[in-house]
């Protein structure tokens, strides 16, 4: 498998299907470890999924394999956070890139494609892209897995979250920033 056999391209709204299905197989593979099976079937049911918004910004991107979805993840320039289109804790608005940061959004790779550079390459995307938009800053909500991913890539932020879902399960965040230089 050669990096060049992966193709990164915007998600387009024909694949929501096939994003759902990677997100659960990526939730239910890589958050064993972090989260019980009770936090993992409920972040799937109330906050893991496409954000339609991202999709028509052109700021969601898939990476496939012949036609296998292996990775995706994006970048917004809305007031959201993190969540899916069924998420409460959305917020309407565009942000100003002078004064707020840029978000990074639901990265997922699926447990077969790990540590393959995949969500390397999807962050490299995402920043270029944040720093073209007039971004100087970014910030993301880091799932426990995803820490040491950030992490590696600048992002500083130790604050546990506990974000309460809908039916009473109690999951762990953790809010993480990063600032470009404005050369």
């Amino acid at each position: 498998m050669s990096r060049d056999s992966f193709v990164l391209r915007p998600a387009q709204l024909n694949d929501i299907r096939k994003l759902n299905s990677l997100i659960q197989v990526s939730a239910r593979g890589l958050n064993q470890n972090h989260y019980t099976h009770a936090q993992v079937d409920s972040l799937i049911r109330y906050v893991f999924g496409v954000d339609t918004e991202l999709i028509a910004d052109q700021t969601y991107y898939v990476i496939e394999e012949n036609g296998k979805f292996s990775a995706c993840g994006g970048w917004s320039q809305r007031k959201t956070l993190f969540g899916s289109d069924k998420c409460a804790s959305r917020k309407n608005g565009y942000l100003d890139p002078k004064t707020d940061p840029a978000k990074i959004r639901a990265f997922f790779v699926h447990p077969d494609f790990g540590r393959k550079g995949l969500g390397n390459r999807l962050m490299i995307q995402c920043e270029e892209a944040v720093k073209k938009a007039g971004f100087c800053e970014t910030e993301l909500m880091s799932t426990l897995p995803g820490l040491a991913f950030y992490r590696a890539h600048g992002y500083v932020g130790d604050q546990f979250v506990d974000y309460p879902l809908p039916d009473g399960v109690i999951v762990q965040f953790v809010k993480m920033g990063k600032s470009f230089s404005k050369n």
